[in-house]
């Protein structure tokens, strides 16, 4: 999850998330051929998953990190 903590319970994960957030890295995530279930967040994995696919993964996440950041910049 998106979150400075790692939630504990449920009860905590209902009370972190961000749905627009969410949407904006599913979608961010999508339009780089990279699916991120909807419902969970969680990244489906098989036997056929190289690390090559799992370094595309994180060099994505950090360009959103990145992004993201700067545009928080923007506004402040």
């Amino acid at each position: 999850m998106l979150t400075p903590v790692a939630p504990c319970n449920a009860s905590e994960l209902a009370r972190s998330r961000d749905p627009a957030l969410e949407a904006l890295l599913h979608l961010f995530m999508l339009n780089r051929g990279i699916l991120i279930t909807p419902f969970h967040s969680m990244l489906l994995m098989c036997p056929a998953t190289q690390s090559q696919d799992i370094e595309r993964f994180l060099g994505a996440f950090a360009q959103f990190c990145t992004e993201l950041r700067g545009s928080l910049r923007c506004r402040s």
